[in-house]
């Protein structure tokens, strides 16, 4: 049983670094590329709520 609890929590580790990561990867991607998109969406939504 120690073995496979063992397994579980290096699989969990690496499951929880992989999210991580791609979550760092995802925040870097919305950061560099889409002031643009920001930029396009928000007067619109602004004029949708006035």
């Amino acid at each position: 049983m120690a073995g496979k609890a063992r397994v579980l929590m290096c699989a969990a580790l690496v499951v929880l670094l992989l999210l991580v990561e791609l979550n760092s990867a995802l925040f870097i991607f919305l950061f560099r590329r889409p002031p643009l998109r920001v930029d396009k969406l928000t007067p619109s939504v602004q004029g949708d709520s006035c």
